[in-house]
């Protein structure tokens, strides 16, 4: 199919191009997913040549009292990983873990059928916590978790962390294929970073140091923070998206980056990378 129209008038910027001709530095690694123009990337930690998306790697459950006799306790533990390149799920139901001795014990015991979950590197049972590390390259969550029995049930609550490397912004690159775009278009779809990706295995163009123009998921002003998505939150469930919050925990913060300007909710403007 060949494109017959064009606009008179082109975008002045649009997401993952570079935002001046000022020093730059670009990067290639190989893509171990399919990358979107304009997102925050992460290096490979069993593979440091390639880039993804970014990953949860420590899970923390928490309960908000301590277990008593007759609880009974069960809950879902959630392993993502990249097959073919396609981000896999797979979720196991653990067994009832019963009320044994006392508290510690029994956290230690359910504990220990999360480490048991294949993708899990540890799971960790200590103050009224469980600690739940992911294998390299690999995603982990909790869900689901609930006691029943007894005097009293405690309730469970959730918290993801990352400790991914940040690589830099994947660029437009004009050798993708792009998606189609016409006058009819509303302007919002054509800022889209995720309208054209690179696909696995591709040589991904990263920013590492110099200006890009990228669609933060809200507003941002001068002197806000700049934090990348790695779990879904109130402002959006695109792994890698850039915005000025942490959303509830699911963003962490880079310190390597700078917004250049202002930028309104649903446009797209300047994030300034300094990687060493």
């Amino acid at each position: 199919m060949a494109q017959i129209a064009y606009d008179y008038n082109l975008t002045n910027a649009f997401v993952g191009t570079l935002g001046d001709v000022g020093p730059n530095t670009v990067r290639s690694y190989a893509a171990a997913e399919k990358i979107p123009f304009g997102i925050a990337l992460m290096r490979g930690t069993a593979d440091a040549s390639k880039v993804r998306l970014p990953f949860v790697h420590q899970a923390v459950l928490t309960e908000s009292t301590a277990q008593v006799a007759s609880n009974s306790t069960t809950g879902t533990v959630n392993v993502t990983k990249l097959v073919g390149g396609v981000p896999t799920t797979t979720s196991t139901n653990l067994t009832a873990t019963v009320f044994v001795t006392d508290d510690p014990t029994t956290l230690a015991a359910i504990a220990a059928k999360i480490a048991a979950v294949p993708g899990v590197k540890s799971a960790t049972a200590g103050n009224g916590t469980i600690t739940v590390v992911a294998e390299d390259d690999v995603s982990v969550s909790l869900s689901n978790f609930a006691t029943t029995g007894g005097a009293g049930q405690p309730i469970w609550s959730y918290a993801d962390s990352t400790d991914d490397l940040f690589a830099g912004v994947a660029l437009f690159d004009q050798g993708v294929e792009n998606a189609l775009i016409t006058t009819s278009t509303p302007i919002a779809d054509q800022q889209d970073p995720t309208s054209t990706q690179y696909p696995m295995g591709w040589a991904v163009s990263t920013l590492t140091r110099g200006t890009v123009n990228v669609a933060p998921e809200t507003a941002v002003s001068l002197g806000d923070p700049v934090y990348i998505r790695f779990a879904s939150g109130a402002n959006g469930s695109q792994p890698g998206a850039i915005g000025n919050t942490s959303d509830g925990g699911t963003c962490v913060q880079i310190t390597r980056a700078r917004w250049v300007n202002p930028i309104a909710n649903g446009a797209v403007g300047l994030l300034e990378v300094n990687l060493p």
